[in-house]
């Protein structure tokens, strides 16, 4: 029996439209991907309590660095901070990527950077690489070897996603 372990994005992200491109992207790419995201950042340490307790806890968290009345990094330095979740990855995403930015990232935790592009052909592209390189090369802590290392055809599985 082959059974494919939980792999799940957890992404505080504020723009629907980002929102919007990301959920359909993940969707389409048929990888066995489960999308979460949070609407009040303000509950983030709180709610991965939550998930850890419900045995659900994110394979990878997005963090948006522009959020309302919070900084994302705040975000990471708290998530990095947290004996319980400091190890689960962490990628800031940004409209801006000015080098003082990025390097203040990396310093407080990031596991990577990504500038968001200004156009939805981009942004798309960006996202499929984001998840080829996640979920096909990388092993994620908690997890069994990546099941999605040989591509999965798209369209066979569908991504589940949900809001919190």
């Amino acid at each position: 029996m082959n059974t494919v372990p939980d792999i799940s994005v957890l992404m505080i992200e504020d723009d629907p439209d980002d929102r919007y491109i990301t959920e359909t992207t993940f969707a389409e790419s048929g990888y066995p991907v489960t999308l979460r995201f949070l609407d009040e950042p303000a509950r983030f340490i709180r709610h991965l309590y939550e998930l850890k307790e419900a045995g659900n806890l994110p394979s990878i968290i997005i963090i948006n660095k522009e959020l309302p009345g919070i900084d994302g990094l705040d975000l990471l330095s708290d998530l990095k901070a947290n004996r319980d979740f400091k190890y689960i990855p962490a990628v800031i995403v940004s409209g801006l990527a000015f080098p003082k930015i990025v390097e203040e990232s990396y310093r407080r935790g990031a596991n990577s950077f990504i500038e968001k592009p200004d156009s939805g052909h981009l942004t798309r592209e960006r996202i499929n690489a984001f998840i080829r390189y996640w979920f096909g090369i990388v092993d994620l802590p908690g997890k069994l070897r990546s099941p999605l290392r040989v591509p999965v055809p798209k369209h066979s599985r569908r991504s589940h996603m949900s809001r919190i």
